[in-house]
């Protein structure tokens, strides 16, 4: 990260801040995701406590009777799984991640590799 880092600081200052920005702005949609990860998560355990509330009211005899519930039911179970999506993505995406051993290093969400990759195209540019 300090060969990154480096890097970084010998490219022009206007350079340096477009870097800096453009972190910023990659820090801010991951931020903006996991909120909404979290939101779906929230919507997806109350739509299916929804749900699971509904299955009281299926006529256990006759199922079909109780049509209008089991249409609900399926319809809270497919919300709940929608709104659940994102999280279940970014959990699988990051599964693999290992969280960095220096507690300082926490604070830094992107890899080495990927900070690189950025500074070249932004350096390129200019």
């Amino acid at each position: 990260m300090l060969d990154v880092e480096n890097k970084i600081k010998s490219l022009p200052i206007h350079t340096q801040c477009v870097i800096f920005d453009y972190a910023a702005i990659l820090r801010s949609i991951s931020n903006n995701l996991a909120g909404a990860a979290d939101n779906g998560a929230r919507m997806a355990n109350t739509l299916s406590l929804i749900a699971v509330n509904q299955v009281k009211k299926i006529n256990h005899d006759d199922p079909m009777e109780s049509q209008e519930t089991l249409q609900a039911i399926s319809a809270l179970t497919k919300m709940s799984n929608e709104a659940a999506a994102t999280g279940l993505a970014l959990i699988k995406a990051t599964k693999d991640v290992e969280p960095p051993s220096d507690p300082a290093q926490q604070l830094r969400v992107i890899g080495s590799e990927e900070f690189r990759q950025i500074a070249r195209d932004v350096a390129d540019k200019f």
